[in-house]
């Protein structure tokens, strides 16, 4: 509904329509109320009474949260004659929340927009009115720094502290962070992103930004946490070294031109975890080394041996004629249970399970070379797993049979 103007795109990347109010100690902070009389338009227009209550500093970070039962939009006023509300100022504009910047005392606002409460959420609906209540944020440099990097500066803090918040930052981490003498991830992904706003090199909207910066640090705190916990065994790390030189359980996989790179990968890994003797590539599927199977595989490619053959026929009776069960995994009418299936119980002669294709599944006539047809039951409405999912059930039950969950000894 606004023209397109340069001071437009001045504000946009100061100004958030979806609010979440600062809730960390910053530098410096205030609240405000603000009395807003009822209406019987449906709306009032609370711009001024939101100005006057602004003090004024150079820059700063406001969150207005309505009265209670009303929302708050920003609009013109104008448009309000063109048609209901809902209309010109869609539901996913409105919110109980507010954040925009302020600089000299004033809110930086899109052209010809105004702060509007709109009662109940409903334009055609009188009501008595209520109170605005106000949350100021500023860094305590701007108080003595009148322009320069300290803006930018202060405004990147300001978001970055309201995005770790919502994102349910512990107030005594983030101020830790900010304080820290020694580098870390995290302060550096925080340092980094105030940098590019005080300088000024960005190319998005502020919050937004701030938001994908604290994921990052958020995640790094997870991270921290975790490997700081010694009962914790989430990580590579943390995995006794000497479980590398066990020996390989007797089960091979054989995938039948598996299209999806992504889908081997991480068959790759579940062969890892299951510790399979082989993995069988057959026709186009990918073969090590692959950019894209390290991408799922996440460093297992290296600690599963693996095959190809050209056709899965081949593979097939090679397997057998070593004395291997060799089991399609595929949904037809004679095919069995993956639970019962007596070819999986025989450790001393091992297993090799074929995966076949995601769309035509295992090619029929290598069903045929096969010893058993073995299933997956499902109780939806589709008909099958993701080839990926298939491999792991399908191990994790063998390995099940073989009484290999009962101990921990060879973990």
């Amino acid at each position: 509904p606004f023209e397109p103007r340069s001071s437009w795109e001045m504000v946009v990347p100061l100004l958030v329509l979806a609010g979440a109010a600062c809730s960390l100690k910053p530098g410096m902070s205030l609240r405000r109320t603000v009395d807003v009389p009822g209406t019987a338009a449906g709306w009032n227009d609370v711009t001024d009474q939101f100005v006057a209550a602004l003090p004024p500093v150079p820059s700063a970070l406001a969150t207005v949260r309505a009265p209670s039962g009303c929302r708050l939009a920003l609009i013109d006023p104008a448009l309000l004659a063109v048609g209901p509300t809902c209309d010109v100022a869609p539901r996913r504009l409105w919110g109980e929340t507010v954040s925009l910047a302020v600089r000299d005392g004033s809110p930086l606002l899109p052209c010809s927009a105004r702060l509007l409460v709109l009662g109940d959420g409903d334009p055609e609906a009188s009501w008595e009115g209520g109170v605005l209540d106000v949350s100021i944020e500023a860094a305590d440099p701007l108080l003595e720094q009148q322009r320069g990097a300290a803006g930018g500066e202060a405004f990147a803090q300001a978001a970055l502290r309201t995005a770790l918040a919502a994102g349910g930052a512990d107030a005594a981490a983030v101020a830790a962070l900010e304080t820290a003498e020694e580098p870390s991830p995290a302060s550096r992904v925080y340092e980094t992103f105030v940098a590019r706003w005080a300088e000024d090199v960005h190319g998005e909207a502020l919050l937004p930004a701030a938001r994908r910066a604290a994921h990052h640090i958020l995640h790094l705190f997870r991270e921290q946490a975790a490997a700081a916990a010694a009962y914790l065994r989430n990580n590579d790390a943390a995995v006794d070294a000497g479980r590398a030189r066990l020996p390989a359980h007797r089960v091979h996989l054989v995938l039948d031109n598996v299209r999806s790179a992504y889908n081997v990968g991480s068959i790759f890994r579940t062969a890892d975890a299951t510790r399979v003797c082989r993995v069988v590539t057959c026709g186009f599927t990918t073969t090590p080394p692959d950019r894209k199977l390290e991408k799922t595989a996440l460093g297992a490619l290296s600690s599963v041996p693996c095959d190809h053959f050209e056709a899965t026929i081949a593979a097939v009776r090679h397997l057998r004629s070593r004395g291997v069960y060799v089991v399609a995994l595929e949904t037809t009418e004679d095919a069995i249970p993956l639970g019962v299936a007596p070819q999986l119980g025989d450790e001393g002669r091992g297993v090799a399970i074929v995966l076949g294709n995601e769309v035509t599944g295992v090619d029929k006539a290598v069903m045929e070379e096969c010893d058993a047809v073995v299933e997956i039951p499902v109780f939806g409405v589709k008909n099958s797993l993701n080839v990926a999912c298939c491999a792991s059930v399908a191990l994790y039950e063998v390995l099940r049979r073989w009484g290999k969950w009962e101990s921990r000894v060879e973990r």
